[in-house]
């Protein structure tokens, strides 16, 4: 929880002044990761995504963490907590790897390739959902 309070207070930062874009959508998506993982915490059957990732006979991940915290999150939580999350997960990969969801190169600069609006909108929708409806508000 520190972590995710941590990383909002350098996202409203970030958000004063939107020169750096891209750095929004990846802190929006590390926060509201850290928010879903002290949501985990709490609950019995998933303590931690990491340490519920299925394995098959010879012990390797069935899943990335990413991918497993989207199921979690898919099976287990509202549909507006999940689609919130994939909506930060798939733009922040464009941020960090400039890659669309399909692997498709992106043309735009990260740091253009995002409307101020558009950045806005990380924040003050897809993470207050999440915060919202985890109760983290």
């Amino acid at each position: 929880m520190y972590q995710a309070q941590h990383n909002e207070q350098l996202l409203s930062e970030l958000v004063a002044n939107l020169s750096y874009k891209d750095w929004v959508v990846t802190v929006a998506f590390y926060t509201a990761m850290h928010y879903v993982e002290a949501h985990f915490f709490n609950d019995p059957n998933i303590i931690h995504s990491d340490t519920s990732i299925p394995i098959d006979n010879q012990g390797k991940w069935l899943h990335t963490p990413h991918v497993w915290r989207m199921e979690l999150l898919r099976n287990n939580y509202p549909q507006d907590v999940w689609k919130s999350f994939r909506s930060l997960y798939n733009e922040s990969r464009i941020a960090r790897y400039l890659l669309s969801q399909s692997g498709k190169a992106v043309t735009t600069d990260a740091q253009t390739h995002w409307t101020d609006a558009e950045a806005k909108d990380f924040v003050n929708i897809d993470l207050n959902t999440i915060k919202n409806s985890l109760g983290f508000c």
